[in-house]
């Protein structure tokens, strides 16, 4: 047996030699966690999450996914011009200093935004160039309250037409994006939330900031994202398939979907909703519509809500023509039933969008008449919330295709 007498000293400076490299390990990842806040946020946010839907079509398991803009459709550049002006038509200092005390705007933000008002006759009313360090201030309910009125303003291009992203936290919109963390940072105090959808509307106080050409285009891509659902149909073991036959198989389809019904009940985890959708929707789901279209042919909701049973697509059926068709070929019906009922969105008497009730509460949907608006699955809250964000008071319709 050998026995080391250490001293007091010589015992310490051992101890600490032994201890320091954990020490320093601690220390580094409580550092990197520190600086990775977004990061991690971001991963618990997106972090899958499965939802069940059983009725007559079967069982749907029900999941989230980011759609990412396509290269094809991003700018070589990003629109890094000064911030716009706001513009207030038919109006007075009083009226402008009003708007913004509903907005919730204390006095003396609202001074200092007045101060730089200029008079312009044409008008009749008054032009302010916002000074970004009180734009920068906003809070969330006061930007979202104020960009609401700008909305019904067509000369205010960037509260008309904001970034959207449905989705719980910034750092979901940008997980995985590209987008430096720096950028998100500054990004995350100039988005307000409506109803389950964030709203980014002021890109002019980043975008002078990101120098790299390759960041702003990143950030673009990233700011186009779309947040849509992915969903699997299977059957309970046992339970007879006629049900669900009948459910999918309509209207006239049995030759589609009968192939399928072994398979859907032999495989435990089902099939992708993508076999049970007629080839119009299946051919497109998750995919955006081409940039250069032929010229007069507008792929929007309509077109692609009216063509949704077509194998060939009719590009008359559109928003110009969607009256017309509903009166002769669609009936109204109370609650959307069957698969393939069409939802309608009103605003007044104008049908402002249009979208297919698949099951449960999901629909194929196309949020927008652009390229960069994909043909998406969504739960009927959610495309509901984004259009009363945009317009305000919606009114419902559900109508179904005479004779089916």
């Amino acid at each position: 047996m050998i026995e080391i007498r250490l001293s007091r000293t010589i015992f310490l400076f051992v101890l600490v030699a032994l201890l320091l490299p954990w020490a320093v390990v601690v220390y580094l990842v409580n550092r990197s966690g520190r600086g990775g806040v977004a990061a991690t946020e971001a991963a618990v946010a997106v972090r899958s999450h499965h939802e069940v839907l059983e009725g007559p079509w079967g069982v749907l398991d029900v999941e989230p996914i980011i759609l990412d803009y396509p290269s094809s459709h991003a700018i070589f550049d990003f629109d890094a011009q000064p911030y716009r002006n706001w513009t207030f038509r038919h109006s007075t200092r009083d009226d402008i200093r009003q708007r913004f005390a509903r907005a919730g705007l204390d006095e003396t933000v609202s001074d200092a935004l007045l101060q730089a008002a200029v008079a312009d006759d044409a008008i009749k009313g008054f032009v302010l160039h916002p000074p970004d360090a009180v734009v920068r201030g906003f809070t969330p309910r006061q930007r979202s309250e104020l960009y609401a009125e700008f909305s019904k303003n067509p000369d205010e291009p960037v509260q008309t037409r904001p970034f959207m992203f449905r989705g719980n936290t910034v750092s979901e919109w940008f997980f995985h994006s590209g987008v430096r963390a720096e950028t998100v940072r500054q990004i995350a105090p100039l988005v307000y939330r409506r109803g389950s959808y964030l709203f980014f509307s002021d890109p002019q106080l980043i975008v002078s900031g990101v120098t790299s050409r390759f960041d702003r285009v990143t950030l673009y891509q990233a700011l186009h994202r779309s947040s849509a659902l992915r969903m699997r149909l299977c059957v309970k073991e046992g339970e007879p398939q006629d049900e669900v036959f009948a459910y999918w198989s309509h209207p006239s389809r049995d030759t589609d979907i009968e192939p399928l019904m072994t398979t859907l009940a032999t495989q435990s985890d089902g099939l992708s909703i993508l076999y049970m959708l007629p080839v119009f929707a299946r051919t497109r789901l998750y995919t955006y519509p081409p940039q250069a279209g032929e010229p007069g042919v507008v792929h929007d909701c309509h077109w692609a809500s009216l063509n949704f049973f077509n194998a060939v697509p009719d590009d008359s059926r559109s928003g110009k023509t969607i009256g017309t068709i509903l009166t002769q070929e669609y009936e109204r019906v109370q609650i959307p039933t069957h698969f393939g009922d069409m939802v309608l969105l009103f605003v007044g008497d104008r049908v402002v969008h249009s979208c297919i009730y698949l099951a449960g509460d999901i629909v194929f949907t196309k949020n927008g008449i652009g390229s960069g608006d994909p043909f998406v699955l969504e739960k009927l809250d959610d495309v509901t919330g984004l259009y009363r964000a945009i317009y305000g008071d919606i009114r419902l319709g559900f109508c179904r295709r005479k004779g089916t």
